[in-house]
């Protein structure tokens, strides 16, 4: 005999407007060797878009200015 599983609701919830928002943005970029100017400039375009999204804190990828 088999049971089925039990249905189950997920309901989201949103937060009481008393708590500040905090918006959080990731970037996975392709981070060239040597192309510190390039990779720098990529880099400045995605800070830009992040600023226009009302984003606070922003992560890029490890050593993205030089790539050793």
């Amino acid at each position: 005999m088999t049971s089925n599983p039990p249905e189950t609701q997920v309901t989201a919830v949103s937060p009481p407007s008393t708590i500040p928002m905090l918006r959080i943005g990731l970037i996975q970029m392709r981070c060239e060797k040597g192309a510190v100017h390039e990779n720098l400039t990529t880099l400045a375009h995605y800070l830009d878009e992040a600023a226009a999204c009302h984003i606070d804190i922003i992560g890029f990828p490890e050593k993205n200015d030089h790539m050793w």
